[in-house]
Parts: C-alpha cells; sequence; structure tokens
C-alpha cells in the first residue's frame, strides 16, 4: 500500500483519522533534485520513490537514507507498485513501464502498449500479486492476471475527453478511477464493477477541475482532493470532499490552504 510517511515529499494532504498533525524533518538529505511524484512502501523499512528524469529512490531504514536506483532519462515517472516483494513496476511518460524482480535494485523497459508515443501513464495500483491496473491520459486502461507478466489494453481513445490520473481496486471486479476531463476543466470520477471493462460516471461537485487525490474506505465511502486551488482572502486554498453513500451527496472541508496544490490524499488506518 502507500504509505502516509513518504506523502509529504510530493506537498501532499495528509489526514489522520483523528486529524492530528505531525512534525515532519527531511531526511538524507534527498539524493536528487528531481521532482517527486509517488511513493510505495514494501515494509517498514523498505520503500520506493519516483519521479522526474525516471528518477527511482529506494530506503531500506525506513527513509532514513535513500540510494538512486533509476537511470536518467528524459522522462517522469508519475507511478510505483509492487505485486511482491521483488517484483514491481513504475510508469510515467511516453506510456514507459518498467519493470524490477530483484526489489528494485535493477529496472528494464517493457514494450511500449500504445501506438501514440505521447500517452502519458500516470498511477499504477495492485490489489494483490495477481490483479493490477494502470491509468493514463485518453482513457488509458490497462490491467494484468498475472503479476504484471503480461498487460492488456482495456480503453485507449486519443480523441476522448478523459483523462486519468488515479486509479484504485477494492476488489478484483470493483474499483474507481479519477482525474479530468477536456483541458482541466472538469473533474472525473468513474466506478467499474467488471474489473475495468466498463466504467460508470461518479457524479461530483461541480466546481471541482481535477481530481488529484483519491481515498477509497469501502465501497460506499470515499474522499477526494480537488487539485485546482481557490482565490480566497488568505491566499490559495483547496477542499477535500467526502461521500459515505458513494456519491450521490458529497460534503466538504472547510478550506484548506497549501502554498502548493494537493497531490495525494492518504489515511493510516483507513480499514481498522
Amino acid at each position: 500500500m502507500k504509505f502516509l510517511f513518504f506523502l509529504l515529499m510530493f506537498c501532499s494532504l495528509v489526514i489522520t483519522p483523528k486529524g492530528v498533525s505531525q512534525e515532519w524533518t527531511l531526511r538524507n538529505p534527498l539524493p536528487t533534485n528531481a521532482d517527486l511524484e509517488d511513493c510505495y512502501l514494501i515494509s517498514p523499512d523498505t520503500g520506493f520513490v519516483c519521479g522526474q528524469y525516471q528518477t527511482i529512490l529506494k530506503t531500506t531504514d525506513g527513509g532514513q537514507t535513500w540510494q538512486q536506483k533509476g537511470f536518467a532519462a528524459d522522462n517522469t515517472l508519475n507511478g510505483i507498485a509492487f505485486s511482491t516483494r521483488d517484483t514491481g513496476f513504475a510508469v510515467g511518460w511516453y506510456g514507459s513501464i518498467l519493470r524490477t524482480s530483484d526489489c528494485g535494485e535493477t529496472w528494464q523497459q517493457l514494450p511500449q502498449p500504445f501506438p501514440a508515443y505521447f500517452t502519458d501513464l500516470c498511477d499504477i495500483f495492485f490489489l494483490d500479486s495477481r490483479h493490477g491496473w494502470i491509468c493514463g491520459l485518453y482513457h488509458s486502461i490497462l490491467r494484468t492476471l498475472d503479476g504484471g507478466v503480461t498487460w492488456d489494453v482495456l480503453s485507449h481513445d486519443m480523441y476522448t475527453e478523459h483523462n486519468y490520473q488515479i486509479i484504485k481496486f477494492l476488489t478484483p471486479d470493483t474499483g474507481f478511477v479519477a482525474g479530468f476531463k477536456y483541458q482541466y476543466d472538469y473533474g472525473a470520477l468513474k466506478k467499474t464493477v467488471d474489473g475495468g471493462l466498463t466504467w460508470n460516471e461518479i457524479q461530483i461537485p461541480a466546481e471541482i477541475e481535477i481530481i488529484s487525490g483519491l481515498e477509497i474506505i469501502n465501497f460506499k465511502e470515499l474522499w477526494i482532493a480537488s487539485g485546482d486551488q481557490i482565490g480566497s482572502p488568505n491566499g490559495a486554498a483547496t477542499r477535500i470532499y467526502h461521500t459515505l453513500d458513494g456519491g450521490l451527496t458529497w460534503m466538504s472541508t472547510d478550506l484548506l490552504y497549501f502554498g502548493p496544490t494537493v497531490t495525494s490524499i492518504t489515511f493510516f488506518n483507513a480499514m481498522q
């Protein structure tokens, strides 16, 4: 699962069940000047972050120190996830998919899944050791049923209005994907009950231009973070939205004030 400890490095919003604030310190200092986009924790000690210039960093001491494992390239890796302790994948610009089979020590480039070179992949999620999904721009959805040995393109349309940035599943059949439509004009949230073959849109508040954070507690309770900022007397602000009925109705937080944009939302003990 994506672990909350690392998310602050991407200017993410952190919410705990009790809303307890915590103090954070910069570690290592970071051995990169690249923007970092995503993280994945295999154990309390071993985790990864990925980002700009095809950066992949690995920690084996709970984030105290980091080692560079990716190789420099004109590419940004937007998502990283593991199907087992040893086998993991990172996805990014130009439809790129990287794979490791030795717990992130080395990475290999997989064949590009789309004929259009500029289809960016934005997120990857594994439910278990076999079931995984990737989402991206132009209605791009990929699925694996064998732990990433093979990937099937479930949808891809260069002329669509839908662009996906986050994908998460509760079961092999039921999952959610979120992002935006048009040119950041309206946020998009969809649900599937057949493993990603078809998707039905969930209505969201009209003021959301892009969904940049998604947390699924159960089939009915979802949280989404708006990636667009709202002007206010106190500066740039954003809102977090919450539904308890699967998206029929939404509640919003008070305005939250941040310098950067909210890029992720995750709960510590969401399933407890």
